[in-house]
């Protein structure tokens, strides 16, 4: 099955009061008619959650669902922050790993990780000296992370502008 960019093609559901677990594997159509996390999410709750329903009630839904908008928006945080320590891969691994296809995320995410090996242990405790070191290393730390920015936006546009199959278009002829 071919899976649209950000989605692997499947959803989990886990009942956390009978243990049990299944799994969904909706088509193409669906992830483009509900598109990113905030569609998902949309969708189950309208779908499964009585109108009315206590929310903080046992019924309620805790739905995890992520996009490429979410990835764009964590990307752009880093881009902007004043600073930026190592541990700020974690924050956008499981982005990276799995919206961006064909390994290219695992791919940001390894020059991202070398990139800090060469920053810490060589630059601040072998050549604190060498300032050229440190900068080289941010300034390959903004291009990857500007890039991977570029590719998670440009996914966003690419699906926004393709036309859903059932539904009439907003644009006005004439």
């Amino acid at each position: 099955m071919s899976t649209p960019y950000g989605y692997r093609g499947r959803v989990l559901r886990v009942d956390l009061s009978s243990g049990r677990i299944a799994t969904e594997e909706p088509d193409a159509h669906f992830y483009r008619t509900y598109l990113g996390g905030w569609g998902l999410i949309g969708y189950y709750l309208l779908r499964e959650l009585p109108a009315g329903s206590d929310p903080l009630g046992p019924d309620n839904l805790l739905i995890f669902a992520t996009g490429l908008i979410s990835a764009a928006s964590m990307l752009w945080l880093l881009l902007y922050s004043k600073g930026y320590s190592p541990q700020y891969l974690m924050w956008i691994a499981p982005l990276l790993v799995v919206l961006l296809p064909n390994r290219r995320g695992a791919l940001y995410l390894g020059g991202l990780s070398l990139i800090n090996l060469v920053e810490l242990p060589v630059y601040f405790s072998f050549f604190p000296w060498c300032r050229v070191l440190l900068v080289l290393s941010v300034l390959l730390r903004t291009a990857l992370l500007a890039a991977a920015t570029g590719e998670c936006l440009r996914l966003v546009a690419e699906r926004v502008s393709r036309p859903v199959k059932g539904f009439a278009s907003a644009r006005h002829t004439g």
